[in-house]
């Protein structure tokens, strides 16, 4: 028996920005998933999915009603939004994975470079070749490579050995803790430096005062997502804020 129902699955949208202010970027999350006991919290999703053996199914249809808001984003602003997805280690290990991604972009369904594949930190990803060689596969088919939570947990500075990812998100403990201890600014300062020399970005997450921003931008992270720009919301309220902060939608209400 299934025990969610994909009609009742909702994006929920978490807004990132740039030191300019312009939205760059949003991130759908399984906040919406029902069948359980309510609503389920995308951890607890995850675990009971993966139980329950469709974890793959549910993360391939997460990915395919990411790309269909994309589109109607695309059609909205007239222009394509970075769209960042969480996916699972063993989602990213399975098999049929990297064939999923190619029919989304041969039916024309994403631009390349358009859907960055986030990596949740649940599991460790391995260290080996093969890790490697995916990344490079997934990379080359324009799906850019992302690192959640980086610096805690399973994450680690081995992963950029090769410099198999173009974006890591600051875990959000170093962000919080920018103000009280001196070491967090002093960690933040060596990846962004590791980032200019081996070529990713960072971004800041759970980023709630202007304090915390301007910290980051003098460390030299220019890229934030949290409650100070916008709390996640579901996909038909994002569309209203990136209508307001659409330089098309600015430059038509000038005119009237």
């Amino acid at each position: 028996m299934a025990l969610w129902s994909a009609t009742n699955w909702r994006s929920i949208i978490s807004p990132s920005t740039t030191t300019g202010g312009a939205a760059s970027g949003r991130k759908p999350c399984c906040a919406g998933i029902t069948g359980f006991s309510g609503r389920s919290t995308p951890p607890l999703a995850v675990r009971l999915a993966e139980e329950a053996g469709f974890l793959y199914d549910l993360e391939c249809y997460v990915l395919r009603r990411a790309v269909r808001d994309m589109a109607v984003l695309r059609r909205t602003l007239g222009r394509p939004l970075k769209t960042c997805v969480n996916v699972t280690v063993p989602t990213f290990y399975e098999g049929a994975f990297e064939a999923f991604l190619g029919e989304l972009i041969a039916d024309g369904s994403v631009g390349r470079n358009e859907l960055w594949i986030e990596i949740t930190e649940q599991k460790a990803l391995l260290s080996d070749r093969e890790t490697e060689a995916k990344s490079r596969r997934i990379r080359a088919m324009g799906f850019p490579l992302v690192i959640d939570d980086f610096s805690m947990g399973h994450t680690s500075i081995k992963y950029l050995q090769n410099s198999a990812f173009d974006m890591v998100k600051l875990d959000g403990s170093l962000v919080r803790g920018l103000k009280d201890n001196p070491r967090c600014g002093e960690i933040i300062a060596t990846i962004v430096s590791l980032s200019r020399a081996l070529d990713f970005t960072v971004l800041g997450e759970c980023v709630e005062t202007k304090e915390q921003q301007s910290l980051l931008e003098r460390l030299g992270c220019t890229q934030y997502q949290g409650y100070l720009y916008s709390p996640a919301v579901p996909f038909e309220d994002f569309l209203v804020l990136a209508r307001e902060s659409s330089p098309r939608e600015k430059g038509e209400a000038g005119k009237r």
